[in-house]
């Protein structure tokens, strides 16, 4: 396993960091503990098969991921400022 950080794609400040096999394994962690990812940069991200349902990944940078086969029911992904 290795540490992973999921960065705030402006500020660069952590969004969740952890132990983990990869980036998809990461992030579906993090989703599962309630970690906001709100505008993280998963840029180029596997997340091919993820479980993502009730992730905020609102203003996320999501360009170039792989996203085949993920789980996005429930997943904020809206572009504008939800609060």
């Amino acid at each position: 396993m290795t540490q992973i950080k999921i960065m705030n794609r402006w500020s660069c400040e952590s969004l969740w960091e952890g132990e983990a096999e990869d980036v998809r394994s990461a992030v579906t962690t993090a989703v599962a503990s309630g970690a906001n990812l709100r505008d993280a940069d998963l840029h180029d991200a596997d997340l091919s098969g993820a479980n993502l349902s009730g992730a905020n990944l609102s203003r996320a940078d999501l360009s170039d991921a792989d996203l085949s086969g993920a789980k996005i029911s429930e997943a904020g992904t809206a572009t504008g400022d939800p609060e």
